[in-house]
């Protein structure tokens, strides 16, 4: 079924993303809301 390699896309770019977003980006965009 294509549904599974779509689901699996899927996951492995939300994955992708939150690896990029919670290592060291993280914290200078906790520090840009802080300032706000």
């Amino acid at each position: 079924m294509h549904l599974i390699d779509q689901c699996i896309e899927a996951v492995s770019l939300i994955l992708a993303a939150i690896r990029r977003t919670t290592l060291k980006p993280a914290m200078s965009d906790f520090s840009a809301y802080g300032s706000k």
